[in-house]
């Protein structure tokens, strides 16, 4: 048994909850016991039916799913093309990145930070965020 010993009881209401279909991190939230000491007392001795799994895959897709639901933006696109917009573009293009799902560029001019940040707020109404990388360069996303 891993860190100090837990009561009898906590370990029978742990193994009793496990076979009704909570998964480990539910124990985990509802005993206030570390997930390796849970699962190294039901991850051997109690197997989950197959109505208990399903329930778990459910619960952990909604999850998921509310997740993606809540990190959906809608952006504001240009109508039309403007020298600002051009120049934003471009950085994002040679000093970062332009993916699916986020952008990035990499500076260490703070000056030119701040105004890449004033303009994607201005263009997309969007409040970019800035991140140090293990270098001096700094990252907007």
């Amino acid at each position: 048994m891993r860190g100090y010993p837990h009561p009898k009881e906590i370990r029978e209401k742990c193994t009793f909850l496990r076979k009704r279909g909570y998964s480990l991190n539910e124990l985990v939230t509802i005993l206030q016991i570390p997930k390796t000491t849970i699962y190294d007392w039901v991850s051997h001795s109690i197997i989950l039916t197959e109505s208990a799994k399903k329930r778990i895959r459910q619960r952990i897709l909604n999850g998921i799913l509310k997740a993606n639901r809540k990190k959906r933006i809608n952006i504001l696109k240009p109508s039309q093309w403007s020298p600002d917009l051009t120049k934003t573009l471009a950085h994002f293009l040679f000093d970062g990145e332009i993916r699916e799902r986020h952008c990035g560029y990499y500076n260490k001019n703070k000056s030119q930070l701040k105004r890449m940040t004033r303009l994607v707020k201005k263009l997309f109404k969007l409040k970019p965020t800035i991140s140090q990388r293990d270098n001096e360069v700094l990252k907007l996303t």
